[in-house]
């Protein structure tokens, strides 16, 4: 069981940090500025040791668990931190679950230390089968396809690609794109705190890229472990837009009263504290599921934190922009950045459709067996 008090200890370090670096104004002044990573902020994530939070001893980590994680995925989100922190630490998982212990000395020291970002291409798609060709060619391997959806790629020193052999089995590799000829391509999207990239690739990588082992396998581990921090960034956004929203309901006034306590607004705000109360519990649930009391079922309850955390922080925050009467649309406020942040959370790793899907087809293998 996880440590409460460790996970407070945590939870406030972590808070008081985001907030002194991300206060609202900054984070404009940031956006403002074009850039894409907040460097400042991935530097302080190395030094207080939150990108080794889960990585073992002899490579700097703490060796602390999921719910410690979780911990911080929702501060994180809470103050809409624009750093390539998800991307990096799955990849770090999957280095300790997978590759040869020279090339976990090669890679996690340099994560652990903040001099590596890392990105990977979606577990949800390696599990639905929708990936690029991985053939023999001599002594090298020939990659060739497109690989969409790579989060916070910019900068990044690793990728971990998923593919398909010509036996037809999932492989994964882990490719460094200033030596593999990877291109990587930028894309717009609306969340400002956090971008996304897609992969084009044709041409030979060496062989000892490949990583030994399933690659499904370790396709659906890393496909929990991104369904409960997206579930958990989710619960932080949608905390912090409905306390940023109640304080304006509470000092915007109209006909000489606070519109907080007109009775259809306070109905609305309770519904909204309702539904983050809800999923609050089932992203807890699943994280605690997840951890060494694991009954089988921590892959359908990430499914369903995943769908349920993002679809109840997309709601929050676009009743957010409503109950502020609409301004919350204008640069002046801040409900838009949640807004934004929400809807990118729905689409990565599997939209709620698929996590929707997901859950339904463990369920029911489940009570099948």
């Amino acid at each position: 069981m996880a440590d409460t008090n460790l996970i407070e200890e945590l939870r406030t370090a972590a808070r008081d940090v985001l907030q002194d670096k991300l206060e609202l104004d900054k984070l404009r002044r940031f956006i403002d500025s074009g850039a894409r990573i907040d460097q400042d902020l991935w530097r302080n994530a190395a030094e207080l040791g939150w990108l080794s939070l889960a990585l073992p001893e002899q490579h700097g980590g703490s060796e602390l668990g999921t719910a410690e994680m979780a911990v911080i995925h929702e501060e994180l989100g809470r103050w809409l931190a624009p750093i390539p922190f998800l991307p990096t630490v799955l990849c770090a998982d999957a280095l300790v679950a997978a590759a040869p212990a020279a090339v976990q000395d090669r890679w996690l020291p340099e994560i652990a230390q903040g001099h590596c970002i890392a990105s990977l291409s979606s577990p949800a798609d390696a599990v639905a089968g929708r990936l690029p060709e991985l053939k023999k060619q001599g002594a090298k391997l020939r990659l060739s396809g497109n690989v969409p959806g790579l989060p916070s790629p910019d900068g990044a020193k690793l990728l971990l690609v998923f593919a398909r052999d010509e036996a037809g089995a999932v492989r994964a590799l882990l490719l460094e794109p200033a030596s593999d000829g990877v291109a990587i391509t930028l894309q717009q999207t609306a969340d400002l705190t956090r971008h996304v990239g897609s992969l084009s690739i044709d041409g030979d990588i060496p062989a000892e890229r490949l990583l030994p082992g399933d690659g499904r396998a370790l396709a659906e581990r890393l496909l929990t472990q991104a369904s409960l921090a997206l579930g958990s960034d989710s619960i932080g956004g949608a905390k912090r837009a409905f306390e940023l929203t109640v304080e304006y309901l509470k000092t915007r006034q109209q006909f000489g009263k606070p519109i907080g306590s007109f009775q259809a607004l306070k109905h609305r705000a309770a519904d909204l504290r309702v539904l983050i109360e809800a999923a609050d519990t089932a992203v807890a649930e699943a994280v605690a599921r997840s951890g060494p009391n694991n009954d089988g079922d921590a892959a359908t309850w990430a499914a369903m934190a995943k769908f349920y955390g993002c679809d109840a922080y997309a709601r929050v925050a676009a009743d957010a922009i409503q109950l502020h009467g609409g301004v919350g649309f204008t640069w002046e406020y801040y409900c838009h950045f949640f807004l934004k942040r929400a809807k990118l959370n729905q689409q990565l790793f599997g939209n709620s459709e698929w996590h929707r899907d997901r859950a339904a087809r463990l369920l029911t293998a489940k009570a099948a067996a």
